[in-house]
């Protein structure tokens, strides 16, 4: 097992990060901040344990730096929104009242007395039904032998 090169101790945490490799340690204002600072963001919205304490280390490392201490609310470290594909293709839809055109419905079906008949619109539903069956012979082709 290959023994730690260093051993970081961030400002308010209580555990420490052990560190093999040079190629894991940069200067708090390397070119690969803002790239560390998003991933640290994404990693305290999710919510993971070791994350805890990110924003607060980040604000208290911009003081020291004499940085800005409100690097965070950028709008480069803000959480992306997603794209709603849906609304896009289709729009976005309507907001239904069905409450309200429910109630008015159900109210003057019950005040009239009368019921609603707008929504039938077949004459065999509305009471007209004129069908007649017709009953077609049909007879065999000049080329056809009767009895087969």
């Amino acid at each position: 097992k290959k023994p730690p090169l260093v051993i970081v101790k961030f400002f308010d945490e209580d555990s420490y990060e052990y560190v093999k490799t040079w190629t894991n340690i940069y200067p708090y204002n390397c070119d690969k901040k803002n790239e560390f600072i998003k991933k640290g963001m994404a990693a305290y919205r999710a919510k993971l344990p070791h994350m805890e304490k990110f924003p607060k280390d980040v604000l208290k490392a911009e003081e020291k730096v004499g940085g800005n201490p409100n690097i965070l609310s950028n709008p480069m470290f803000l959480p992306e929104k997603k794209r709603n594909y849906a609304a896009e293709i289709f729009g976005t839809p309507s907001p239904k009242n069905s409450s309200s055109k429910s109630k008015k419905r159900s109210n003057t079906n019950k005040s009239s007395g009368k019921k609603d008949t707008s929504h039938i619109t077949h004459r065999r539903f509305l009471g007209v039904d004129d069908y007649r069956a017709y009953i077609c012979i049909q007879y065999p082709g000049k080329d056809r032998i009767p009895g087969d």
